[in-house]
């Protein structure tokens, strides 16, 4: 679930989330990558869904049970984005 959570309000978010976990085979896992910071993005040529909703932190994730990681390098246009891995 790369670089999608962020598009959506924050319960939005975690239904959603809710949903895919319910999918997940036994022993497999849910990858899910997001910036680390919020980053204003608008509709990107008329479509809304392109548009920034919500910031996702560790603890946010943590929170559904993922294991979190941050990468990147906070100096880049793109920044730091946080890597989060659920697993059933």
């Amino acid at each position: 679930f790369g670089d999608v959570l962020e598009h959506f309000e924050p319960e939005a978010g975690r239904n959603i989330l809710g949903g895919i976990k319910r999918l997940v085979a036994e022993g497999g896992s849910l990858l899910v990558s997001t910036p680390a910071k919020f980053a204003p993005q608008h509709a990107v040529y008329g479509n809304e869904w392109e548009r920034h909703r919500s910031l996702w932190t560790e603890q946010d994730l943590a929170q559904l049970g993922f294991h979190v990681e941050r990468t990147g390098k906070p100096e880049y246009e793109c920044g730091e984005c946080l890597f989060a891995q659920w697993q059933k």
